[in-house]
């Protein structure tokens, strides 16, 4: 078998094509629908947007329906979009490439859910939208997460920002996941919101990259797409957050998933004060010895449904509680009293026994003259 020598000969008139798309997607499709997807991107790339099936049939010597079947296979694979047009015409758009594998159903739902949040953001609506599929990061290899870093400002920035941040050189695993902060296929934050949480870990000394995707996804589950809408989070739900955490004493971890759920309720459901979520914590350890959000969430549960909403409030029911345990004692030893008073405390007959033996005397007395 004879060798093959290859060099490589950059001009500015190249195409930059992901290696996922080589490595993957390439390798199981139809040499010629290769062939159609590459020159069409090119053109693409190039500015070239006015193609038509016959002339790129006959710059490959293949069918005009051949040209229409390998841009119908790519759509089904999820890296263009085909919509027809007038006059038997076409209009093709080249989507991000996606993972191997994930399937056309899987890329629907990408869609659907930006277009969702996007839809939402539009109205002013702020209801959570999540799926862990769609927030996970998609592994891009290291050229293509180079190519972006090279081609974008924002993306160089907060890669090296990530990078201050965490202390450290950034790995491939690393830079994923702060991809995928920005990336419109995962969660989709803008650059400044993304700068403002970095700013946000470095304030509270939390700089592993777990962490930071953590409050990522955090953030983008509840729609923080401004950085007024983040420091408005920031001043509340995170400000409860490390309070809690102080209040318990807790020094050595974050809060849990359950824990922040019961936190997020108080918050937002029963639209309960600082003060009064950090007094129910109190509460807590006197009555319990221990963190037990379970009994924290009795509590301030009663209080919202009691209509308790300043600490005077929580003073005020303490008190008539007191009161009413008060009276219900009392009234408990009077019914004993009275119970026992049926008993020890009848009315005593005095006995004369001077008329019983006066009585007695009459009595002999008939008896002898009868």
């Amino acid at each position: 078998m004879s060798q093959m020598t290859m060099s490589l000969n950059i001009n500015m008139a190249s195409t930059s094509l992901p290696n996922s798309f080589i490595d993957t997607y390439m390798l199981d499709a139809n040499p010629t629908y290769s062939l159609i997807f590459i020159y069409a991107y090119r053109c693409c790339c190039h500015g070239e947007n006015n193609l038509d099936n016959l002339t790129m049939a006959e710059k490959f010597n293949i069918l005009e329906s051949d040209v229409l079947n390998a841009f119908k296979y790519w759509e089904n694979k999820g890296l263009i979009k085909l919509a027809k047009e007038q006059d038997s015409n076409y209009s093709l758009k080249f989507l991000d490439f996606y993972p191997y594998n994930c399937g056309k159903n899987q890329q629907d739902n990408v869609v659907d859910f930006k277009q969702a949040r996007l839809s939402a953001i539009d109205k002013g609506d702020d209801s959570p939208l999540k799926d862990e599929s769609i927030i996970s990061p998609i592994p891009y290899e290291p050229e293509e997460l180079a190519l972006y870093a090279s081609s974008s400002k924002d993306i160089k920035d907060i890669f090296e920002m990530a990078s201050k941040v965490m202390g450290k050189m950034l790995r491939h695993e690393d830079m994923l996941i702060i991809f995928s902060f920005h990336d419109k296929q995962c969660m989709n934050l803008p650059i400044d919101v993304i700068k403002r949480l970095f700013n946000y870990c470095m304030e509270i000394k939390q700089t592993k990259i777990s962490y930071l995707k953590t409050v990522a996804m955090d953030w983008a589950d509840n729609c923080i797409y401004t950085v007024k809408k983040a420091d408005d989070y920031i001043n509340t739900f995170y400000k409860v957050h490390r309070k809690i955490l102080k209040a318990f004493g807790i020094t050595d971890r974050m809060l849990g998933d359950k824990e922040i759920k019961f936190m997020k309720k108080w918050i937002n459901e029963y639209n309960l004060s600082l003060e009064l979520i950090l007094k129910a914590c109190d509460k807590t350890l006197m009555n319990v010895g221990k963190v037990n959000f379970n009994y924290t969430d009795t509590v301030l549960e009663d209080w919202f449904k009691s209509g308790v909403k300043t600490l005077e409030d929580v003073k005020i029911k303490e008190e008539l509680y007191k009161i009413d345990k008060k009276e219900q004692k009392e009234s408990l030893k009077s019914n004993n009293t009275s119970k026992k008073n049926r008993f020890i405390n009848f009315i005593q007959r005095n006995q004369d026994y001077a008329e019983l033996e006066r009585l007695e005397e009459e009595y002999i007395e008939e008896s002898l003259k009868g």
